[in-house]
Formats: C-alpha cells, sequence, structure tokens
C-alpha cells in the first residue's frame, strides 16, 4: 500500500507535530536513534518501515526521510525508486515543477516535498512541515 503525501500535514500515516511514542505505535517498530546534526535532536531510524524521522525541539514531528520500503506517491504519482525523469515529466503533467539544487536533491518546496537522487533514480523521498519549511526557508529558494 503506497503512502501519499499530503503537503505540509504529512505522510501516510505520520502526521506532523506527533510525538516519538505516537510515531513508533504507528509504525509498529522500535526506532534506533542516532545523531546526524550537532546540537539537534536525536533522529530515529525504522528500518522495516524504511523511515527516518525528525523531530523538533518540543519532541514534535517535523521531517521524515522515506527510503523504498515505505512506497510514496504524490496525487497518485509513484515516487519512491523511480527514475527521477520519469517521476519528473508524471508530476509536471499535475502542474508541479521540481527544483534542482544541484547538490543531490529535487525539491517541490511548494508542496512540502523533496528528493535524494543517485544517479537517475530517486533514493529517498522527504516531506516536512511547513514550520520545518519556514525555518529552513524552502519556500523562498530555488
Amino acid at each position: 500500500m503506497s503512502w501519499e503525501i499530503d503537503p505540509f500535514s504529512g505522510v501516510g500515516p505520520l502526521r506532523f507535530g506527533t510525538s516519538r511514542a505516537e510515531v513508533a505505535g504507528v509504525l509498529n517498530e522500535m526506532p534506533r536513534q542516532i545523531a546526524k546534526e550537532s546540537g539537534r535532536p536525536l533522529v530515529e531510524q525504522y528500518s522495516r518501515s524504511g523511515v527516518q524521522a525528525y523531530f523538533d525541539g518540543s519532541g514534535g514531528l517535523e521531517f521524515v526521510e522515506l527510503t523504498d520500503e515505505s512506497d510514496v506517491a504524490f496525487r497518485g504519482v509513484p515516487l519512491s525508486g523511480r527514475n527521477l525523469e520519469t517521476v519528473a515529466n508524471d508530476l509536471k503533467s499535475l502542474g508541479l515543477i521540481g527544483h534542482d539544487d544541484g547538490l543531490g536533491s529535487y525539491r517541490y518546496p511548494e508542496h512540502g516535498f523533496a528528493f535524494y537522487v543517485h544517479g537517475d533514480n530517486i533514493e529517498a523521498v522527504s516531506a516536512y512541515s511547513r514550520q520545518y519549511s519556514e525555518a529552513n526557508q524552502l519556500l523562498h529558494s530555488n
């Protein structure tokens, strides 16, 4: 079953703002906690679900990174593990234009998601809250 991105609200069963305990309960999996950035809350990795969950300072979910195991879609367009050009063309047919940052990410900031690209293929899909977007100025950059 595919997880649908709901812009700035969540993806699949995960809703932005939910607690670590709620995320673990929804995924029915115990996470591995890792430090990705100094001074930032620990990231929780859910290997069976293909989810990395990032939390804000108050403990609410603000950003998720999803690998192929999570089977992510946007408005019915499958995203995970597909060829970037094919997905970009499918999304363009819906009126969405992506932004290549030149560093391995392809972003749709107006819709709250991005891809991490390796070669020609989408390696992971990320989705984030509006607060995360504003704090990181994602809507105002190309």
